[in-house]
């Protein structure tokens, strides 16, 4: 049985540092963590950080080399709100996820591919930022592919999330449960994810009025 191999840009979410603690590494020989900055967890798994984006299609090129496994790919990578995207460093790896839709070479080497992005882009009332247009191009650019060619595509629109030990909140969900949705997300076949509840009714309605489709 050929081995499966994952492979996460964006180590230190805190969704992922959730998702790590799924006891995801039971689905998977290899774990490898891909960061920009340095790695902050604690993992028995492989560490690429310090990464130049500029780099990343040759490291994830060098990666897929091995044809001895299926891989799939998650990519949590966008800076917090409050980041400085004047760095160039911090701008490029927040474009990642818009590259890696462009990377014609290696999309097909991936089983799966998932992108994780946010409701806040559609939400017209929210005060605009830097990060607000960021996400806003990553959608957009998602929602333009031809599905036929990306059908081992899946981009995630994640409500506002905090932990569960938060007192509850129905404009929010918890950032443990959604990764358990990203697990689970790994094995089917949906183009995309919407929120749960009123949020994800919401977000469905918005999504139709800016882009015409569901």
């Amino acid at each position: 049985m050929i081995g499966k191999v994952l492979i996460i840009l964006g180590g230190n979410s805190t969704l992922i540092n959730n998702f790590l603690q799924t006891k995801i590494e039971k689905k998977y020989q290899k774990i490898i963590i891909i960061s920009h900055r340095k790695y902050k967890g604690f993992s028995k798994n492989k560490i690429i950080d310090f990464l130049d984006p500029a780099l990343l299609e040759n490291t994830l090129k060098n990666i897929l080399s091995d044809n001895s496994f299926e891989y799939y790919l998650i990519i949590s990578n966008t800076p917090p709100q409050n980041a400085d995207f004047n760095i160039k460093k911090t701008l490029d790896w927040g474009m990642s996820s818009i590259k890696v839709m462009k990377m014609h070479s290696i999309k097909d080497k991936f089983k799966k591919i998932i992108f994780t992005g946010s409701c806040l882009p559609l939400l017209p009332i929210y005060h605009k930022s830097f990060y607000k247009e960021l996400k806003y191009l990553e959608m957009k650019t998602y929602v333009n592919l031809d599905n036929k060619y990306y059908q081992n595509f899946t981009y995630i629109i994640l409500p506002p999330l905090r932990l569960s030990n938060h007192k509850f909140n129905f404009l929010h969900d918890s950032y443990e449960n959604w990764a358990y949705i990203l697990k689970k997300e790994l094995g089917l076949n949906n183009r995309i994810v919407y929120p749960k509840g009123i949020v994800g009714l919401v977000t469905k309605i918005l999504f139709i009025i800016r882009f015409r489709q569901l």
